[in-house]
């Protein structure tokens, strides 16, 4: 037993490990890794390989009883070049040294040859065949069939909720809710020809007042829109077809926007011309018609001074450029106010205009920067049509008008503006006659620019031939032809 016992440092292997390179004996101080690192470093052959394996373990490659030896085989089915696969060949390795704890000899590994694995073969698809017509069966089966379901039931779709079309063959039923409107008639006729005579009245009055009236219709067949002008003051009016429970026919009135003094001129008005289609008419339930008598204000013995009139434009324009009045809702309010200022005492105004150049730039500033609005640039370009219009002095106006102080001319505004309008179409029922005012003020502007021999704008006359060729709707054919001749006189 004492024969065959071995001692540390009998075999030469554990003589080498244990010896560090200097030759003295350091095993109790440095670990056996960095000792075999030492010999690996000095050329050692089998400490080497052996510090090459520890490092490939670091980085994935693990050797154990229960994982396979990598074999030599090139490339290996790793994805590794084919020189770099006899790195991992170890069929020929000499025995690792002994004396390491913790690290299994090589004999006592076992081997495993890796192959390289076999490429799928791709699949190809046929190319797909042109597309067939499908044949549809001109009957569903019976099967497929749902029986005793009507899905034209009117009445059904009327529980669920739903809308019906605009466009129903009968009008809306007056709610009781509706019954709470002043300004409603009601006539024993049919609806279809209580509508018929609405609308011939309708035509009536606008041949009557062809400068105050704007119609629009929207495809609706029960409901009309009116917009209505008087004094520069307008208003939105709707009037609406509707049934009543006792199977009469209801015309309902209503503003939706603007002075409660222009609807009520136009209800007074417009009632006496539908009298003439509809006799039977009367008021709602009943009651006797709604007599609206004229707002008149006695002004005899007033006596405004020009420095009054002065005063009040100066503020309003020191509102109309606050800071603090840029949104749309002032800009509309201000210039609604300098409409009525500037038709109330034209003199005046027209003198101070030709005075001081604040209320040209002041307007064409506020035309410019509100663009997009109807109303502010209808109510600028009227402003400037009861100026230029009802006086032949006003050459100093003209001037601060032409030179773009503001901004740009004027003419290039109210130009822009206009070919703006006619290209989106716009649907406001005040829009043509904003466009028609601006068309007023262009012819101004143009006959001045000619007796005075100055050049037009060119970005005007551009935005006017595209006016002229631009796709409009219906009720602006007449502006556009008004546009075409605005290009043929300046030319």
């Amino acid at each position: 037993m004492s024969g065959n016992r071995r001692t540390t440092g009998d075999d030469p292997d554990d003589q080498k490990v244990n010896q560090s390179p200097s030759g003295s004996n350091k095993s109790e101080g440095i670990s056996g890794l960095a000792l075999l690192q030492q010999y690996a470093a000095q050329g050692d052959v089998d400490a080497q390989e052996f510090v090459g394996e520890k490092q490939r373990a670091a980085v994935g490659v693990i050797r154990s009883r229960n994982v396979a030896h990598v074999g030599a085989a090139p490339g290996m089915g790793l994805g590794l070049p084919a020189q770099l696969g006899g790195m991992f060949s170890q069929s020929h390795a000499q025995p690792r040294p002994k004396g390491v704890q913790g690290m299994p000899r090589q004999d006592a590994m076992e081997t495993f040859q890796y192959t390289l694995p076999q490429k799928r073969p791709q699949m190809h698809t046929p190319a797909p065949k042109q597309s067939q017509e499908l044949e549809l069966p001109s009957q569903l089966p019976s099967t497929l069939m749902f029986s005793g379901m009507a899905f034209d039931d009117s009445e059904e779709i009327e529980e669920m909720g739903w809308e019906s079309d605009p466009d129903d063959a009968r009008p809306p039923r007056l709610e009781i809710f509706d019954r709470g409107c002043k300004t409603t008639l009601v006539s024993s006729q049919p609806a279809d020809e209580a509508n018929d005579r609405l609308q011939t009245s309708l035509a009536i009055f606008q041949s009557r007042h062809n400068k105050q009236i704007e119609i629009v219709r929207h495809g609706e067949t029960w409901q009309t829109n009116v917009e209505y002008i008087y004094k520069y003051q307008s208003a939105s009016i709707s009037i609406r077809i509707l049934e009543t429970e006792k199977g009469e026919t209801a015309i309902m009135f209503n503003r939706t926007k603007g002075e409660g003094s222009v609807f009520q001129r136009f209800y007074r008005l417009f009632c006496q011309e539908l009298r003439g289609q509809l006799p039977d008419v009367k008021g709602l339930d009943g009651n006797a018609e709604p007599q609206i008598a004229e707002v008149t204000f006695n002004t005899d013995g007033l006596e405004v001074k020009p420095q009054d009139i002065e005063q009040t434009l100066d503020s309003h324009l020191k509102l109309l450029g606050s800071y603090f009045n840029r949104c749309i809702e002032p800009q509309r309010e201000v210039t609604g106010a300098l409409v009525q200022i500037v038709a109330s005492n034209p003199q005046e105004c027209r003198r101070t205009a030709n005075t001081r150049a604040n209320l040209a730039n002041a307007v064409c500033r506020t035309m410019n920067e509100c663009c997009g609005d109807i109303e502010v640039v209808h109510n600028c370009a009227r402003i400037m049509n009861i100026l230029l219009t009802e006086g032949a002095d006003c050459k100093q106006l003209y001037r601060w008008l032409h030179s773009g102080h503001s901004s740009k001319p004027a003419f290039e505004i109210a130009a822009e503006n206009l070919a703006q309008t006619l290209a989106s179409g716009e649907a406001d029922t005040i829009a043509p006659m904003m466009c028609s005012d601006l068309c007023t003020l262009l012819d101004l502007l143009l006959k001045n620019y000619k007796s005075s021999g100055s050049s037009l704008p060119e970005k005007a006359m551009a935005a006017l031939m595209n006016a002229t060729t631009s796709q409009v709707p219906d009720r602006f054919r007449t502006i556009q032809s008004d546009c075409s001749r605005l290009v043929q006189e300046a030319y």
